[in-house]
């Protein structure tokens, strides 16, 4: 996805090249932090790094966010089950 965008952009305007860089290495990182991250971690780094108010709100923040990371893996996981039990 990121290369067929990356080759119309370039080809539309330029840039295309950068933004696949850009684009892979921020997918990397991002994968990177979904397979190491554990549960309650980015809470506790909230709250030490911002304060118990202002951590908090934003650790849970991203607590949740990654929680609904989890949840549509697991639904995309049965959604496959579901395809092969069906054919």
């Amino acid at each position: 996805m990121i290369a067929f965008f990356s080759t119309v952009l370039e080809i539309f305007s330029g840039g295309g090249l950068s933004y696949f860089f850009r684009m892979t290495v921020i997918l990397l990182i991002g994968l990177w932090i979904y397979d190491e991250q554990k549960s309650g971690e980015f809470l506790a780094t909230g709250v030490w790094l911002f304060g118990e108010r202002r951590g908090f709100e934003i650790g849970m923040i991203a607590e949740m966010g990654m929680q609904s990371l989890v949840s549509v893996a697991a639904d995309l996981e049965r959604i496959r089950m579901a395809e092969k039990i069906k054919v």
